[in-house]
């Protein structure tokens, strides 16, 4: 019921084209870090919601269940230093499978903030598969940038 105009009224929603189970069949799934300085030439591994810094480890999570990746928001923020204009490459690596998937080799930190917008992607994955995310950064030429935060936005639809 909705209240317009201290008028009450049902709201009519068609939902005949819907099932009642793909409301709940996808997720997106948010990955990012605290403000870094990046190196030339480092991969450095995303797994956590902003809560600490990347690593350069191999750690990981598990996706819940049987699904698929078909699509994904980059973000790259700088908050002090812009960096010159070569780009990152941000993957998405399945440990369980040994199989690393680029989504973007574009990924540039030349402006206060850069979003990217990856669709159409078919990146199968089994439930309790371990995975992270991969930034590898280039080797600046002029100029590296400073106080950087990239976030990654998983867009996932389960089977």
């Amino acid at each position: 019921m909705i209240r317009v105009n201290n008028t009450e009224a049902f709201a009519l929603i068609d939902l005949s084209n819907v099932s009642s189970l793909d409301l709940f069949k996808h997720e997106s799934i948010t990955l990012g870090h605290l403000v870094l300085n990046p190196a030339d030439n480092q991969s450095y591994t995303i797994i956590d919601r902003f809560g600490s810094l990347p690593g350069t480890s191999t750690i990981q999570k598990a996706f819940k269940r049987d699904g698929v990746v078909v699509g994904v928001t980059i973000t790259s923020s700088v908050s002090s230093t812009l960096g010159s204009n070569e780009s990152v490459t941000v993957s998405l690596s399945n440990r369980t499978s040994a199989i690393d998937t680029i989504l973007s080799s574009s990924v540039r930190c030349d402006a206060r903030s850069n979003v990217y917008d990856v669709t159409g992607l078919n990146i199968a994955f089994n439930a309790d598969d371990r995975y992270n995310v991969i930034i590898d950064t280039p080797a600046w030429i002029t100029q590296n940038p400073q106080g950087v935060t990239w976030s990654v936005v998983l867009h996932i639809r389960y089977n």
